[in-house]
């Protein structure tokens, strides 16, 4: 019993909810009954960890704190399991991706090979990562984007490498 108590105690803290502590799951937010779940799964400390569309309905801030807790638990040696039709998140944190479309997988490998593959991501009713479409729009002006940039952080890069390097300058009205 004491040992449940530390451990509760401990995950509190840590997903800052000792506020809730004495309050009715009834009179909670969507998003604190969400994080209280969740710290409610970490307390048992499970081999395998199931999130479903964790990230729906949760500000920056909350995203930012479940992305912290997920490489946390990986480099634990869990295993995560995340069902989620943000595609940008998945790009952003699952170096591998399972697509699935009306209840059938129809692709299983990086999820870079995966989710900028337009003809998998149109088969499967999701809209194209915001990364993909703007490296299309850079093709029309005819900067090309290696396929390998997918992630936010490799475009800023890859535009600030660019624009560095760049002597001409794009025609006007073409941006």
């Amino acid at each position: 019993r004491e040992e449940i108590q530390i451990k509760v105690d401990k995950v509190l803290k840590e997903f800052n909810l000792e506020k809730y502590r004495k309050r009715s799951p009834l009179n909670l937010s969507g998003g604190e009954s969400k994080k209280i779940a969740i710290a409610s799964i970490i307390c048992r400390d499970p081999e395998i960890l199931v999130f479903d569309e964790p990230t729906l309905g949760q500000d920056a801030k909350e995203i930012r704190f479940f992305v912290k807790l997920i490489h946390n638990e990986l480099k634990k040696g869990k295993t995560i399991i995340i069902v989620t039709h943000s595609i940008e998140f998945t790009i952003e944190h699952s170096p591998r991706t399972v697509l699935m479309s009306k209840g059938r997988i129809i692709a299983d490998g990086p999820t870079k090979n995966i989710l900028t593959n337009e003809f998998l991501v149109e088969n499967s009713s999701l809209i194209m990562p915001q990364i993909y479409q703007l490296r299309i729009e850079l093709q029309k002006i005819g900067i090309d984007v290696p396929k390998e940039v997918v992630k936010e952080q490799e475009m800023i890069n890859f535009l600030n490498n660019y624009l560095e390097n760049k002597t001409t300058t794009i025609p006007e009205g073409r941006l």
